[in-house]
């Protein structure tokens, strides 16, 4: 016990020195936090979105700032778009750096189970929200982290994953750069 509370000690002494002697702004230390939806409906298709601003398919996502629970951002998404779910699971945290970049954006992929529409017939907004197979999917999405994820995430569907990543280049979708900074890694079964 004496010698763990040693090595906390000195890791503690570290962490002090390092923060002190370092001209790190507080804004810079501040992470992102973009949650992403893998949402299934009962035919195996997932629900897409165009975003306006990369002009691309891809999946759901909201960006996390505040005090809000996660549920309670994945409510807020879900009867945004217009749509009820039975069932929520955490199927990874994935981290996204950029080249020269201090920050990273950290992503949580929630799973969801579609089961409804609000309305009866449809989503909110039906010209930006759309089922797709996952071979269209696939094809539509233009970031390769984000397919990768998807691959792991529905054929691993019991287990909890991590994985670290580099992507930019947004301005030309058609040549994304990527590079895997640390492969797939169980969190938990």
């Amino acid at each position: 016990m004496k010698s763990f509370l040693n090595y906390l000690l000195i890791v503690l002494c570290c962490f002090m020195f390092q923060t002190r002697g370092s001209a790190q702004s507080k804004s810079d230390s501040i992470s992102t936090t973009w949650v992403k939806y893998l949402i299934v409906n009962d035919s195996n298709q997932l629900l897409l979105r165009y975003d306006n601003a990369y002009k691309a398919w891809e999946l759901e996502g909201v960006g996390y700032e505040g005090p809000i629970t996660f549920k309670s951002l994945t409510d807020s998404m879900a009867a945004y778009l217009g749509f009820t779910y039975d069932s929520l699971r955490l199927g990874g945290l994935f981290t996204y750096q950029k080249p020269n970049r201090y920050r990273v954006t950290v992503k949580p992929f929630y799973v969801l189970h579609f089961s409804g529409y609000t309305n009866g017939k449809c989503f909110a907004d039906t010209a930006r929200t759309k089922w797709f197979s996952l071979t269209e999917a696939k094809q539509l999405i233009p970031f390769p982290t984000m397919v990768l994820v998807i691959d792991q995430l529905l054929k691993y569907p019991k287990t909890f994953w991590g994985a670290a990543f580099e992507e930019y280049n947004y301005t030309d979708l058609k040549a994304v750069k990527w590079r895997v900074i640390e492969p797939f890694y169980r969190l938990a079964n």
